[in-house]
């Protein structure tokens, strides 16, 4: 979705640029190690109580990051623009961070056709399953966030 983002709204772009050091290697690095992974986790495990700001100050003791402004900011430009069933990833990232969807929808997002919401609609049976699955399990699960302490040397 963030190259058919930038090709559909930016002229010029180029492939290249997607699959250079900035570009898909650090989307992953952020995904799965990155302070704001970290963030969407605890928020996860919190089950949404707390807010985004919230969360940041207490894990990242008081650095902010842009992460979960950039997803409010991609929302707002593809709602006016009458788009958000293009792009179905970030539609659900926003709704799961901002409007309080489950979590799971994520998974229906990454089924979804670029196009049009056939992806995730012929499996929301099937989610709906998995997520009271996951809400049994999770029942004792707490909100516990612990700031990073600093290593001593």
């Amino acid at each position: 979705e963030i190259i058919r983002f930038a090709k559909t709204f930016f002229l010029d772009v180029k492939d290249a640029t997607f699959f250079e050091s900035s570009g898909i290697a650090d989307l992953m690095t952020t995904c799965f190690a990155g302070r704001g992974q970290r963030l969407a986790a605890e928020f996860v495990r919190c089950r949404q109580k707390k807010d985004w700001a919230t969360l940041e100050k207490e894990l990242l003791n008081g650095q902010q990051i842009p992460d979960w402004h950039n997803v409010q900011h991609v929302y707002h430009f593809l709602r006016s623009r009458r788009m958000l069933e293009k792009f179905p990833l970030f539609t659900a990232v926003y709704m799961i961070g901002f409007a309080h969807h489950p979590p799971i929808e994520i998974v229906d997002a990454l089924k979804a056709r670029p196009y049009g919401a056939e992806g995730a609609d012929a499996n929301a049976s099937k989610t709906e399953k998995k997520r009271s699955q996951k809400e049994e399990e999770e029942e004792g699960n707490t909100c516990n966030v612990k700031p990073k302490s600093k290593k001593k040397e």
